[in-house]
């Protein structure tokens, strides 16, 4: 099957918002960590330099590129054997990363640290720290960020040595950062982080993308062209995506496929290089991304793709309604296993009918 696709498509996106809250149960139990791992003085610690911006390799991170992510991309990232004291991982560590999630818990550490747990919708979680301005050194190209940062979360919160339930939406902007794995609460499994912090914003304004999907034909003959055009738009805030297409096949179909609801549907997956025809009463995380973790600017104006798919109408094909769809989720929406209230909030739909 033939198709053509614009780079158009990867403006689409929308917000990874709808996180999992925290209860006061969740707050966990530091004391035997403290016990085990003496804490360590004020302004100092391991990998200190480059927690604060003041290592040599400080000079590599560009501070005007941001890079959208999710806590399961990160903790995907794999750390090196062993930790330099006073260099940087690249590209993990000279990237400014930012993530849309839940920040469930908030405390000072003893390195006068602000501690901040990120939770995503599917539980997934990793630490991201603020340091205090005062423990950063001459020099350092975060010190301006930390500092913004830090004094949002002062005009947020109160900030003490215990922690403290938050529950509320954030997008987290900061330096990644591999930290030593010694049973700190809430670090992801490998141990990166954002760290330094240098921008968060509480409640972040919800993207409002909305898909427009529109066929050239909505009858279609063997050797036919069918063009798919796609137009997308987002009033709100910037985020990320995972985008899907789809062709809801004739519903008569559906048993010979396996389907016998009659909801056979074809998935185009991995920019298009794979085709899975399944259910759609089949677990939602089967279902194949066209492409993930997509970005969108805010307040992106109407931008259409005029031959977003195209390809001609085949022969031997069953007759009925085909039904084109295209949709976007948060991101790893359907990891979970299940299709929650806000896992699909647009969804662009458009049809044909095939008589032999």
């Amino acid at each position: 099957m033939a198709h053509t696709f614009s780079v158009g498509v990867m403006g689409l996106a929308m917000l990874a918002g709808a996180c999992l809250p925290a209860v006061a149960g969740e707050i966990p139990d530091v004391s035997a960590h403290d016990a085990v791992l003496p804490p360590p003085p004020q302004c100092q610690g391991a990998r200190w330099s480059v927690k604060t911006g003041t290592d040599p390799d400080a000079q590599l991170v560009n501070l005007a590129s941001v890079t959208p992510t999710t806590i399961r991309t990160m903790s995907s990232f794999v750390p090196p054997p062993s930790l330099p004291e006073n260099a940087r991982v690249s590209p993990v560590e000279t990237t400014v990363w930012v993530v849309d999630a839940t920040l469930t818990l908030y405390m000072k550490e003893d390195d006068a640290d602000y501690h901040l747990i990120l939770r995503d919708q599917a539980g997934n979680t990793m630490i991201t720290e603020v340091p205090s301005p005062s423990c950063v050194g001459a020099g350092s190209p975060f010190a301006e960020g930390i500092a913004r940062a830090r004094s949002k979360v002062d005009g947020m919160f109160s900030v003490t040595g215990g922690f403290q339930i938050a529950n509320i939406p954030v997008r987290v902007t900061g330096v990644g950062f591999f930290d030593f794995l010694h049973g700190q609460p809430g670090v992801a499994p490998n141990g990166i982080e954002l760290h330094p912090v240098l921008d968060i914003v509480f409640n972040p304004s919800p993207s409002a993308l909305t898909l427009d999907l529109a066929l050239n034909r909505h009858s279609a003959a063997p050797g036919d062209l069918v063009q798919v055009s796609v137009t997308a738009a987002n009033a709100g805030g910037a985020a990320l995506v995972d985008l899907y297409f789809a062709i809801l096949l004739p519903a008569a179909s559906g048993p010979g496929l396996g389907c016998p609801y009659g909801d056979a549907v074809a998935f185009f997956g991995n920019a298009f290089s794979t085709v899975v025809v399944t259910c759609v009463s089949a677990p939602p995380q089967t279902f194949p991304i066209l492409f993930q973790h997509l970005s969108v600017p805010a307040g992106l104006p109407a931008t259409g793709v005029s031959n977003f798919f195209s390809f001609t109408w085949p022969t031997g094909v069953a007759p009925g309604t085909y039904t084109f769809a295209i949709f976007a989720t948060p991101p790893d929406a359907f990891s979970d296993g299940t299709i929650d209230p806000g896992d699909v909030p647009t969804v662009g739909l458009d049809s044909l009918s095939f008589s032999p």
